[in-house]
């Protein structure tokens, strides 16, 4: 798990998991700041680690001042939460004009997927 926090400790030169949190906080808008801190999102299989948890939780906490809620949510079925989102998006008629499918993929490649989402969020 170690890995996850000090990136470094295994050769690579990438910011850790706290880092990217209080990366990710520091670019969004001031006035939402707060609200992030106090939600923080676990999600994923790898989130199961032992100890993730508190270990974000200490490190975010102690980047940030004191008058500051930090809390981290864990959600006892993260390890399933993306697939949830993915399969809740999917099922919204706005996405549909999103679909790709297999025959457009075989005959136009990953560029089709870009064209399609960029067609449905222009200024993207």
């Amino acid at each position: 798990m170690e890995a996850l926090f000090s990136p470094s400790a295994v050769g690579r030169e990438e910011d850790g998991l706290s880092a990217c949190v209080l990366g990710a906080i520091a670019a969004a808008p001031i006035d939402a700041r707060r609200d992030l801190y106090a939600s923080i999102v676990l999600s994923g299989g790898t989130s199961l680690a032992p100890g993730l948890e508190a270990r974000l939780l200490r490190d975010v906490d102690a980047a940030t001042p004191s008058t500051v809620r930090v809390k981290v949510i864990s959600n006892p079925a993260r390890e399933t939460l993306s697939w949830q989102g993915a399969s809740l998006l999917s099922s919204l008629p706005e996405f549909a004009s999103m679909w790709v499918t297999r025959a457009e993929y075989e005959q136009q490649g990953a560029a089709c997927v870009h064209a399609r989402c960029a067609a449905s969020h222009p200024g993207s």
